[in-house]
């Protein structure tokens, strides 16, 4: 398995602050069935909008339901491929950095297609100002394309999180509180994270989770790949951790074993305990988000595991975000190709209005 270093960083500026409540803004109706043939268009004019435009309610609750149905199908463990000169880019949290997103597709130079796959690792809303510009745009790709983009739960496609952390209080700003047998776009959001894979596996041998390693490792993959993945977060002491809760809250420590954390229902683990996992599950990486890193990629515990973090500028901390693309073996080496690159915030309004103040740690 080859690793290519970061590329040179695409200089890039933040924006500027502004206040994105109480701004006028416009619906508009996406072409349906969704077809890629729009993805172009779709990424533009929402970008050039400046989070002024909206679908219709009744459409984002039409895309919302459709996205579900797919992810319904779908394993709580999901298996992707990619062969010949086929690739798949795996994008760390993006938590409402909806620009950032955009300038994704731009440094891959694809959107979602034939020979070009997508794995959002979760933590897609919350903390930024434009989560529902994120999901517009995953949700219509997922549905036009479900064979080339996949999502990942995380800890933030919650109750738990969206109702403290930004994405109900976007919903709200952008569609106003429902009525009494009303539309409900945040309801709808809520059902269909419940509906989202846990983990994914690439090429047999790459493991995909947003938070990390839960504690009991007898716990097999192909167990977890079984599981009901309905559920929601609590951190009641009554409530008994679940290995797919830890999976989406998990931090790595440098040491061995497992360390403690300030969460009551999950603890860190160490270099040990990934090489007990990967052998177990005759895995060679594991890939986790749900952590801020300066370059956006760091890899760990002798090069078998990485966290990737695609929100640059993460709450003004002056990350660089970054992506990994994967590509089949090289027939010269043998080797899956797995190649990072890391870039700067884009241009974009304000980010963080919908967010509590020092909340980096959730």
């Amino acid at each position: 398995m080859q690793i290519s270093p970061a590329a040179k960083s695409k200089s890039r500026s933040p924006g500027q602050s502004t206040n994105v409540t109480n701004i006028q803004r416009r619906t508009f109706v996406m072409p349906w069935p969704p077809h890629e043939n729009y993805f172009h268009e779709l990424v533009t004019n929402l970008k050039e909008s400046q989070g002024t435009l909206i679908p219709d309610v009744h459409q984002f609750l039409q895309l919302i339901e459709a996205a579900a149905e797919i992810l319904k199908q779908r394993e709580t463990v999901v298996n992707i491929n990619v062969q010949g000169d086929e690739a798949i880019t795996v994008v760390g949290d993006v938590h409402g950095h909806f620009f950032d997103v955009c300038q994704i597709f731009e440094i891959v130079q694809s959107y979602p297609s034939d020979k070009h796959k997508f794995l959002f690792n979760g933590d897609i809303v919350d903390r930024g100002s434009f989560s529902t510009e994120i999901l517009y745009t995953l949700l219509y790709m997922l549905v036009a394309r479900p064979d080339s983009m996949f999502i990942n739960r995380g800890n933030h496609e919650s109750d738990y999180c969206t109702n403290d952390y930004g994405f109900r209080k976007e919903v709200l700003d952008k569609y106003g509180a429902p009525v009494a047998n009303g539309p409900d776009p945040y309801a709808a959001c809520l059902k269909m994270f419940r509906t989202l894979p846990i983990a994914s596996v690439v090429l047999d041998t790459i493991f995909v989770v947003h938070g990390g390693l839960w504690e009991d490792l007898s716990i097999t993959v192909d167990d977890l790949r079984r599981m009901d993945r309905d559920f929601e977060f609590s951190q009641s002491p009554d409530v008994v951790p679940t290995a797919m809760m830890q999976a989406l809250w998990a931090d790595p420590h440098d040491g061995r074993g497992l360390a403690p954390t300030f969460r009551p229902f999950v603890r860190k683990w160490g270099s040990d305990r990934t090489a007990e996992f990967l052998d177990t599950n005759n895995l060679d990486f594991l890939i986790r988000s749900h952590e801020v890193v300066n370059e956006g990629y760091i890899a760990k515990h002798g090069e078998t595991m990485c966290t990737l973090f695609s929100a640059p500028n993460y709450m003004n901390s002056k990350n660089k975000g970054a992506v990994l693309t994967i590509r089949p073996k090289d027939a010269a080496s043998g080797k899956i190709r797995m190649n990072v690159q890391s870039f700067l915030a884009a241009v974009s309004p304000e980010r963080y209005s919908y967010a509590p103040e020092g909340c980096v740690a959730m």
